[in-house]
C-alpha cells in the first residue's frame, strides 16, 4: 500500500490571524459570567463586577473592534497593493485611488475565495475607473 503524506499548509494571513487571535485571547484573560448556577447551597448566584467594572463593559467593543480589524487583515491580503498593481499598471497617486474606491467587501472576498474572481473583480472595476479618468479631463 502506498503511503499517504498529509500536511497541513497555512498561509501568512493565517498564520498571523491565528497569533492575533492568541494575543488578543491572552490579553482578554478569562470570561466572567452574570449568572452562575449554585455553587453551594440553593439559589443562583449573580457577579455585578461584570455589569459595573469597566473592563467588563468594554468587552464587546473590544472583540467587535477585533473583529473589525481582522476582516482589514482579510482585506488586505487578498486585495494588497502589489496584487493590484501587477494586474492594472497603476501606481502612486492612481493605485491609490483605485484601491480606495473600488476596494471589495469581507463578505464578497469570502464569498468569491479565488484569485480568479479577484482579477475579473479588478477588471470590471478598472474599466470604470479609466472611464471616469477620461471624463475628468
Amino acid at each position: 500500500m502506498p503511503t499517504v503524506k498529509v500536511e497541513s499548509r497555512y498561509n501568512k494571513y493565517q498564520l498571523d490571524s491565528i497569533e492575533r487571535k492568541r494575543d488578543f485571547d491572552q490579553m482578554r484573560g478569562t470570561s466572567l459570567h452574570a449568572v452562575s448556577g449554585p455553587s453551594s447551597g440553593f439559589g443562583i448566584s449573580i457577579n455585578l463586577d461584570r455589569f459595573f467594572k469597566k473592563k467588563y463593559r468594554n468587552k464587546k467593543k473590544e472583540e467587535r473592534r477585533f473583529g473589525n480589524s481582522e476582516e482589514t487583515a482579510y482585506i488586505n491580503y487578498r486585495f494588497s497593493p502589489h496584487f493590484v498593481a501587477s494586474y492594472t499598471g497603476l501606481k502612486g497617486n492612481q493605485l491609490r485611488d483605485f484601491m480606495y474606491q473600488y476596494t471589495p467587501t469581507y463578505q464578497w472576498l469570502r464569498q468569491h475565495l479565488s484569485n480568479e474572481e479577484v482579477i475579473y473583480y479588478i477588471s470590471d472595476k478598472l474599466k470604470i475607473y479609466r472611464k471616469k479618468l477620461q471624463l475628468t479631463r
